[in-house]
């Protein structure tokens, strides 16, 4: 399922492919899998002008840059600080 996006119309996540596996898995050990297949969702706003939809993705994306970015700064600093 993570090697072909939306094949059944189903939205690619950690959520729908974990039922999908044989054995199950973690959510640590899928979200590995997906990254290493480098599978980026992407965001789907329906109902929006497409303008609207492209600004709010970008949006969205630059937020979440930064807030790993702050993250990955505090834990940086925290392990300094053992």
């Amino acid at each position: 399922m993570a090697g072909t996006p939306h094949a059944d119309g189903v939205r690619v996540s950690v959520r729908s492919v974990i039922p999908k596996l044989r054995n199950g898995g973690s959510h640590r050990a899928v979200g590995a899998l997906l990254r290493k297949r480098n599978y980026r969702p992407k965001l789907e706003p329906k109902g929006l002008p497409e303008r609207v939809q492209a600004s709010l993705g970008s949006a969205v994306t630059d937020l979440w840059k930064a807030a790993q970015a702050d993250a990955a700064a505090e834990l940086v600093a925290e392990r300094e600080r053992l």
